[in-house]
This record gives C-alpha cells, structure tokens and sequence, in this order.
C-alpha cells in the first residue's frame, strides 16, 4: 500500500532519518506525524518514531546516535526499555524547535507486534518543501499502514483524537481502504503472550469462538471498527451555523448585510472584539461556511470547525453544546425563521471579503490631498512615482458617532494581490483596521516589459521591450505607466487583453522598511541610478512571521536583486534587521549559509498599581509624550476634546440645577468618557498646556479623578505614598528597560562543505569566525562595564550549546551555538555589522545591504525631515551606489574556478605535443 503524497520535515529530521536508515534501525512513524502525510494542510512538527525494542536493534540506534552526535552519556537508550517497553517517549532527538521523539511501545499494540507492523508498513518519502514549492533532501521512511494507524489513534488519549479519526475515515473511504484490523489470526495462547497485562482462559475463548456474542458478530459484518465519535456529518447537516453564532453572542451587521448578499457578515456582540465572520453556503457541500474576514491565519470551515475553536478543542464540551442547541425547544423555530443563503463557489477566499468590507467601511479614493505627507518633506514628484502609483490613498472613515475623519493611507495587501490591511497616518494619528494583518505587506508596483508592440490610439505604437509598473487600475483594467523621451506616462488596458502582452521583469534591488514612509523617505534620499528597478516593502511595525514568509516569496521571484534592510535605529529595528539576515537569498549557497536568529528577553517590571487594578490601558508607555496621544489611547480617535467635552465639564455643577434630568445624564456620561484620560495624564506627569490645564484644575474634575485614585488605591490595598513611589518605580524601570535592560538570545546556524580533508578541517571556518564573534563582543563588554561587576551574567557575552552535526550524505558540517548579550544598541549594531559581512564574505558577493540610521536619527524619514527633503550626499554612510551584480551561486562558482584553472602557454603546448610524439 504506497502512500503517494509527500510528508514534511525540516533539514534536521531529515538528517537524523537519514543516518537512522544507514544505521539500519528498524523504525516506523505513528502518531500527529503519520497522520501530516493523510493530512498535509497541518503544520510541521515532531516526528515521533516507534523503535523496535531489542538489543541489537537499540545497539544499531547507539550508534546512529554516536555518529550524529558524537559522545553523549545522556543520548542513549536503557535495558529496561527492552525489557519492559512502555508506551512513552525514551528519547528525544534533535535541537530545532521541531524534534524527533522515540518510543519503545504505541498504543494499540504489544511489544511482539513490531515486526508484523514493520513488514506491512507503507514507505513513504519526507522532504523539506521549500518556498517555491520545490522538494529538498528526500529521505525515505516507513510508517504504519493506514488500518494500524486508525487502531494506533483509536487507543490513543490526545486530545485531538476525534478529529484524526475523522480525517482518517473519511481518508478511507476515498481512498476504498478497509480499517478492519489487519491482525492475523491467532490462537488464544498466543494472544495471551502478545498482549501485555491480560490473560486469556482457554475455555473462555473457545466459548468465545462457539457462541460468539451479537457485538462481536456486528463487528464482524461492519467494514471498519466501531466509531468512537458522533456522526459528524449529521450534525452538520441538522445544526445551522448561524443559529449557532447567535448561541455565542455574534449578532448579524445589519448595515453590511443585506438579504441578497451572497454572504452575510457576523460580529460578536461584545465592545472591542476583533472576530468578524462572513457566513455562506458552498455549492460543494451545500453547508454553510464562514470565513473569520480579521484571521489571517485561516479560522474558516463549517459549524464543527467553529464549535472546535470556540470549545478549544475539546470535544466533549463539542457535543454538549450541541445537544444543548439542539435540544432547545426555540432551536426548530429559530431555524426555520433563518432564510436559506444562495450557494457561491467555494474559491470564495477570506482576502476577497475582506478588501470588499474594507472598502465598505472607509470610503477609499487615490491620493489627490498630499498635505500630511508633504509634511513630512516628501516631495509630490516622489508620490507621483510610477512605482507608487495607487499604493497611497486618502480615505474617509465615519464613527458611530457620525463623526468623519479624512487621512492618509497606505494599503496593505496579502500575497494574492487583494487588499486586507491599511496603515492610517495623519498628524500625530497612526492606525490600523480592526483585525490581524497577518502576512499583509505595503509594497511598490512590479516591473513588467511589453513582449510584442502596442498599439494607441492616434499615437505611435509602443515598442516591444519597453519596461515600465503596472498598477491594476480598476477591477477590469490595468494601467501601465511608463517613461518615453524623459516624460512619465501612462496607458490603461483591458485586462484580458493586457495578460498576454507583458513578462515580469526581476527587480535589483529590494528594499524592506518598518512604514511606507520610511520607504517612500529612501526613494527621496537615494534616487534610482539610470535605468535602475527597485522593488519597496514595508511591514507596518514589527515583522510576523507570515510577512517573513511574504519577503521571502519576494526575493525568491528576484534571485539577482539585492536585499537592502533599512529599519529604524532603536534596538528592536536592529533585531528585526538582523532576523532578515535569516531569510535565504535564492542566489547564495546554501552549503555556506549563516543563519541568525535573534529573541528579547526582558526582565520583570516593577508592579505598576494602576495598571493591574484598572487594566492594561493604565500601562506606562514613553511613546505617549503628549494629552492628545492619551486621549487617543482611550477611544478619542482625533485626540481632540469637543466642545461638548469642555461645556459638560465646566458647568457640571449647574447643569443638574437648570438642565432636565435627560442633559444632565448625557453630560456626565460625557465626562466620565474622558476621566481616564485625565488619570493618565495626572499619573505620569503629562502636560496639559492651555485649556485643558484649566479644565484640570476645575472643582469638579480634581473630585473626579481624586476618587478615581482613591478607589485604585483601596482596589491595590496601599497607602497614597506608596502608590505615587510605585507608579514612578514602573515607570523608570519602564524607561531603562527600552534603552538598555534585558538580554538578547541570539541562535547561529553555521554551514560548511565537507572537504576532502575531514570534517574537523571544515568546521575550522565555522570556529574561526565564532571566536571572532564572541571576542569582538566581549571586547566591548569590557569597554562598558556597566555596573562594574565582571560576574553578571546579564552583562556579558556568553555562548551556549555548540554542537556540529556532520551530515555525510549531503556533506556539510552544520554548527549550531546560543549567543547571549545584554541589550544594548552598540551590540546589537556590532552583531547585526559582523553578521553581514561575514555572509556577504562566504557568498562572495554583496547579496545584503544595510541602511542602518542612528538611534539619535531614529528613522529614515527623520534623517529626511533633518536634512529639509535633500538627497543625501555621496559622503553619507546611508548612501547607496548602483546596485551590484547578483549571480546565482552555481555560476559565480564556476567563474571563480575557471580562474583558480592554470592557462597553458603555447610554448606549453608545443612541449606537451613533443613529449607525445
């Protein structure tokens, strides 16, 4: 029974497979990991192995493990696992966040089963699926039969272990497998010796075989063993997804849903919830789905797959709100009065719904009001780009209010082209839409080249080869802007017609910022070289890790562009630069990669009381410098007080003396709104200039904060001074902590080929340069001894762990180390420097680029604000020249040999000709 889909595994499963299959270790997979290779939509994880418990077959694992290894006392198996194997885990292999777990026992079976198993087991082949889609490093793996595996998950007590036996059935059933179990038949003495702890009475099982019970005979006749779930498909088809979101507190969106939608949209009822469902019926199926339009990260599926989450998983809790429901005496009727939605094609994808409510939520028009921007010292003609056409908008957002707000926007889009995030900028104003951005990036326009000429209307045809953006203008035409005789220009197209007349042209360099205005910033401080194309990126803050995985699709697609990292200078800018430094660039060897990864550790606050008694809004945070950010912290999206703020709080007294009680309730509600505020402001010492100062000082409001921090006090169980010295405690501690506190955890992946002269002489390179790592650190450490106790662990350069595996199948010695350092900005730029030049120096070539500002210049559109919207000079450190030229590793290594190979001279010749006659 061949298994034809591919299993995943990372390069260090696949090495330790590998040298296990040398070994000749008698193995098969079971578990999560056998089950990827049913279900391949699930994650990477361990790979857990059953290991045929003899001795000589735990001597052949030892000495797999010795030559992977090397000597380790506590890497190896024990007697008592022979003699007594239990279903546990003996061994753990590997050093990755992914490991490989091995087990002397499974659930299910005896011990004496193995080799049974083992001879029907299906040989499947594990890979490491790379970005591109491409397989690597191939190693073959036996795992067990699908029958064996459904009584291994049967027996199993995970708590997933519902949801495998259904993936398995239905797996079964499309595939026309039987789950009988394949045991062979056996007499009772032998069933006693297989089977651990139970004991078989001759008598009674021939009884057994004469009289055999109704169950048993019921067994017999079914295909497959007894189910241990519900039926899945009954529920589905019997319970109504929405009647069960309206059980969980969604309500329908009223204004974004109508009844002639081909979907409808659902919110929880609750204030500040992020869940936003899109509920249709799929003509595959015919069940309604939904779609969670602010969860990238694809919380989709059918009534099952919403109760799973919602219940955490645990399926009884599954069942029992599913009863509870169904029995409900309203559930009939409540089912009935739900209109029936039409069905849609199931490539209904959540990107699409969610650029279509983005667009229904903010009314999206191109850039035409460049104010804020030009604030910013951007120039019009740099926001004119070509490159930047349509990827800058102005929208205009309406609260609940009625209240309408105008700013400036820069898309963000996922990796199929659809819009599903934006970063909302106006003065002294940031912000996102409410959701996760998941894997969505900011990004420039992509090169394209006409392949045939175009013709235009009453105007000259356009040459084959002419290179320009192409922007998709609207949902059935794209425009293509181009520079002719030094004039930009544009020309839109259906596009239909437009899909067969352009090829990609690959980008030469690509650059990644924090914002788009950073990007847009480096465009103005360092224009393009003549003819050069550059592609730009921007995350919108801290990189996820699906945003890696969306650069790294990027650089894949331009394997000659160089990777230009251009982060602010703080020390989170400089970590995620150094991150970067991990992606793979397709045209450096992968034989000589380093890979860093780097972690912050912090340390432990002081308890700040405001914050644990009043909610983690009352945090200190020092980017809030002045009232306007406070207000805009507590929902006061423009960060202005109105007028109806100001008028309730000055007159508050007199209001309930002449007002209706009606007024009078509506304009406390006013000032209780921004009460928070004002405590905040209050507690760290934020200015209040002019009016809202006097607003302050009012009676009323010092009664009304006084109680506020009265109540905190009381809730916190301190005295008034306490508190106060407290609250400061946090907010220094908070302060050091972002310039200084805290411990980088820095992981390093060396690789180098095994040459002819050992694994010890290659590795040398992989030493040599960690020694001048660590001594170019420490150097500093000492330098600055910040406190002037050399003993403090958190104030020096301290390495962890390093270990080489050699991998003699694929010839690589592979160093893996932890490096330690305190944080500070000096040392992360001292890393982030010597990790640059140490790949660009194994590659040959300068495949990455740093644009690194100072931490007094913060950002790039600082240094252009400082320098009043000038390019940078030649001098600058931040400049950059022309791009270079990147060559795939194969060629540049063949170019460097072909010069390393002697020219024969013609007197050579000559004398080589003699010598042959």
């Amino acid at each position: 029974m061949k298994q034809k889909a591919q299993n995943r595994a990372t390069r260090e499963q696949l090495a330790i497979l590998r040298q296990l299959n040398k070994a000749g270790v008698r193995y098969v997979a079971f578990g999560d990991y056998a089950m990827n290779a049913i279900d391949p939509a699930r994650a990477i994880g361990n790979v857990q192995l059953w290991v045929e418990p003899t001795k000589a077959n735990f001597e052949r694992l030892d000495k797999a493990i010795g030559e992977m290894y090397g000597p380790r006392v506590l890497t190896r198996t024990k007697p008592e696992h022979i003699d007594n194997p239990q279903p546990r885990k003996m061994l753990t292999l590997g050093d990755g966040p992914q490991k490989v777990g091995l087990y002397p026992a499974i659930n299910g079976f005896g011990a004496n089963e193995f080799g049974e198993l083992f001879t029907r087991a299906q040989t499947n082949r594990a890979a490491l699926i790379t970005n591109r889609g491409k397989l690597d490093g191939s190693v073959a793996y036996r795992q067990l039969a699908v029958p064996d595996l459904y009584q291994n998950v049967r027996e199993s007590t995970a708590y997933h272990k519902a949801w495998n036996i259904q993936t398995l059935e239905k797996y079964a059933d499309d595939n026309r497998i039987d789950l009988k179990p394949l045991r062979s038949e056996k007499p009772a003495d032998a069933l006693s010796a297989s089977t651990p702890g139970r004991s078989v009475v001759p008598s009674e099982a021939n009884n057994a075989e004469r009289n055999p019970s109704p169950a048993a005979s019921q067994s017999e006749t079914k295909p497959r063993g007894e189910k241990l779930v519900r039926d899945f498909d009954a529920i589905k088809r019997e319970l109504d997804l929405e009647v069960v979101l309206r059980d969980y507190g969604f309500v329908l969106d009223t204004k974004k849903s109508k009844p002639s939608d081909e979907w409808l949209i659902y919110e929880r009822g609750e204030k500040g919830s992020k869940e936003r469902l899109a509920v249709y019926t799929g003509d595959k199926y015919g069940q309604k789905m939904f779609v969670d339009m602010n969860d990238q990260r694809g919380w989709r599926g059918d009534v099952i797959k919403f109760l799973e989450r919602v219940e955490n998983g645990i399926y009884r809790n599954v069942f029992k709100a599913v009863d509870r429901i169904m029995s409900s005496a309203d559930y009939v009727l409540e089912k009935s009065v739900t209109a029936p939605l039409k069905q849609v094609k199931e490539s209904l994808i959540d990107t699409k719904l969610r650029e279509k409510d983005l667009h229904n939520r903010y009314n999206i028009a191109p850039l035409t009001d460049t104010r804020y921007l030009e604030g910013r010292s951007l120039r019009k003609d740099v926001l004119s780009s070509p490159e930047f056409d349509g990827r800058i908008h102005n929208i205009a957002y309406t609260t609940e209010k009625g209240t309408t707000h105008r700013n400036t926007s820069f898309p963000m889009y996922a990796q199929d082209g659809h819009l599903v995030s934006m970063d909302i900028r106006n003065e002294r104003f940031k912000s996102f839409p409410a959701g996760e951005r998941g894997e969505a990036m900011w990004h420039s326009n992509r090169f394209y080249e006409l392949k045939m000429p175009l013709a235009m209307h009453d105007k000259p045809e356009l040459p084959a080869g002419t290179i320009g953006t192409v922007f998709r203008h609207s949902a059935d035409t794209i425009a293509f802007n181009f520079v002719q005789e030094g004039q930009a220009k544009q020309v839109q197209l259906p596009l239909e017609s437009a899909r067969g007349a352009f090829r990609e042209v690959p980008a030469q360099r690509i650059l990644v910022a924090e914002s788009a205005i950073d990007a847009l910033s480096f465009k103005q401080l360092n224009p393009e070289a003549e003819g050069e194309r550059r592609f730009y990126m921007a995350t919108g803050g801290q990189p996820g890790s699906r945003q890696m995985g969306f650069i790294q699709k990027v650089l894949d697609r331009n394997p000659e562009a160089q990777f230009v990292i251009a982060q602010d200078g703080d020390n989170a800018g400089l970590r995620f630069a150094i991150n970067y430094l991990g992606l793979t660039h397709p045209a450096a060897d992968p034989a000589l990669r380093v890979k860093p990864e780097i972690v912050y550790s912090g340390p432990n606050l002081p308890p700040n009381p405001l914050a644990n008694v009043l909610g983690p809004k009352f945090a200190f945070d020092p980017a809030i410098k002045s009232f306007d950010d406070v207000l805009k912290r507590f929902d006061v999206v423009d960060g202005t007080l109105s007028e109806g703020h100001k008028l309730a709080i000055n007159h508050q007294a007199r209001f309930k003396e002449i007002m209706p009680d009606d007024y009078v309730k509506v304009s406390v509600e006013m000032v209780q709104s921004v009460i928070p505020a004002f405590m905040y402001a209050k507690a760290y010492g934020i200015e209040l200039p002019g009016e809202l100062g006097q607003l302050a000082k009012s009676e009323y409001m010092q009664t009304k904060v006084g109680n506020e921090f009265r109540v905190a006090r009381e809730r916190a169980m301190i005295s008034p001074d306490e508190m106060e010295q407290r609250i400061q405690n946090h907010k220094d501690a908070k302060l050091e902590k972002d310039l200084y506190s805290g411990v980088n955890k820095l992981e390093l992946e060396l690789r180098q080929p095994i040459q002819s002269k050992g694994p010890d002489d290659d590795q040398q390179r992989n030493d040599a340069f960690l020694g001048r790592f660590l001594d170019e650190m420490n150097r500093f450490t000492k330098q600055f001894n910040y406190n002037n106790d050399p003993n403090d662990k958190e104030k020096r350069v301290q390495e962890f762990q390093r270990e080489t595996l050699v991998d003699p199948d694929q010839r690589e010695a592979i160093t893996r180390t932890r490096i330690h350092f305190p944080n500070d900005g000096r040392l992360l730029v001292k890393a982030l420097t010597m990790l640059t030049d140490e790949i660009n120096s194994r590659q040959g070539q300068d495949l990455y680029q740093l644009v690194r500002p100072t931490r007094q210049q913060k950002d790039l559109n600082d240094i252009l604000q400082n320098r009043q919207g000038e390019p940078l000079p030649d001098s600058s450190p931040l400049k950059v020249g022309a791009p270079p030229v990147i060559k795939p590793h194969t060629e540049l290594k063949a170019e460097q040999a072909a010069r390393q190979t002697p020219v024969e001279t013609a007197a050579d010749s000559a004398k080589t000709f003699r010598a042959k006659i």
